[in-house]
């Protein structure tokens, strides 16, 4: 018998997961990819969804890792930058090129 991938109960005799369980984790992957595009497009803190996008882990067996990276994806063309300890609004900067996002990056140290 094979475990399921998602949640690790008995998945049937040669199956990996259930159809139903990969469903669940692709809509969650999905509806947080949507809450954190819209918080880049918006440009919302995020973190103002860290309830909902937890809750949205633990119904999709999302892992910590996997949440991780899925919050990079918004930000593949573009860049945020919070003050740290600072009152600030973020600042957000879209559609960069890679050579102004890596210097940007290492004028932050």
């Amino acid at each position: 018998m094979g475990k399921c991938k998602y949640c690790g109960q008995d998945a049937g005799f040669f199956h990996g997961k259930h159809a139903e369980c990969e469903q669940r984790h692709l809509s969650g992957v999905a509806r947080i990819k949507s809450i954190l595009a819209g918080c880049f497009q918006h440009k919302e803190d995020f973190y103002l969804y860290q309830g909902e996008i937890r809750k949205l882990c633990q119904e999709s067996h999302i892992s910590d890792a996997d949440a991780r990276s899925l919050s990079l994806d918004p930000y593949s063309n573009g860049l945020g930058v919070q003050k740290d300890g600072a009152n600030d609004k973020p600042m957000f900067f879209e559609n960069l090129d890679s050579w102004f996002c890596y210097n940007a990056i290492s004028n932050l140290k």
